[in-house]
């Protein structure tokens, strides 16, 4: 009875190990992927998309594009119509180009579907992807799941929620941090199985 109560604990305390370092690892991977994000790109790309949601954003993308970061943009997600029709003066030549809308998506892996079906079209070997910063991670996912074999080079945009110079000090950029951080465990083990 002693040996059997000594295996069973020894099996709770390999268990308990293994969870606390795939929760130790993740998160160390998702923190990473959030505040090793808001660099600018080192090398340019074929095409950028933004997921929109958030003007600076859309503003982060097309700002890469008329710099040459890219060939084509597509800005995909809830209508950010007003912050288009912002930009759209200043770099109309781009616009009526190099831009592709479209606002069909709301979540995630609606997004990585959009990006997919334009991906399709425009055939990029290489893509920046822009989103907030807390977002980085999951976005990869979801999107690198749709389109495998892609490289795909991250731009985290600030967004004031969570800013990368503060990390923890504000309790709701923490929250959103945690928050963010649980989707992306549920994506990336749903990814898995």
């Amino acid at each position: 009875m002693r040996h059997m109560f000594y295996v069973w604990a020894k099996t709770v305390e390999l268990g308990l190990s293994a969870v606390v370092l795939f929760i130790t690892g993740t998160f160390i991977y998702f923190a990473h992927a959030v505040y090793g994000s808001a660099r600018l790109p080192s090398a340019h790309a074929d095409a950028i998309v933004a997921l929109s949601g958030d003007p600076e954003r859309i503003r982060a993308a097309v700002d890469l594009l008329a710099k040459g970061y890219g060939r084509r943009l597509l800005i995909a997600g809830i209508d950010n119509s007003a912050e288009i029709a912002e930009l759209y003066p200043v770099h109309r030549a781009l616009f009526d180009c190099c831009v592709d809308i479209d606002p069909r998506s709301i979540r995630s892996i609606d997004d990585a579907a959009t990006i997919r079906r334009w991906a399709l079209e425009v055939r990029p070997r290489s893509l920046i992807v822009v989103t907030s910063n807390f977002h980085i991670p999951r976005t990869l996912l979801e999107v690198g799941r749709a389109l495998p074999g892609l490289h795909l080079v991250p731009l985290g945009v600030s967004t004031g929620l969570v800013d990368t110079g503060e990390r923890w000090r504000r309790p709701e950029a923490a929250n959103l941090f945690v928050r963010e951080y649980i989707k992306f465990v549920a994506v990336w083990t749903h990814a898995r199985s």
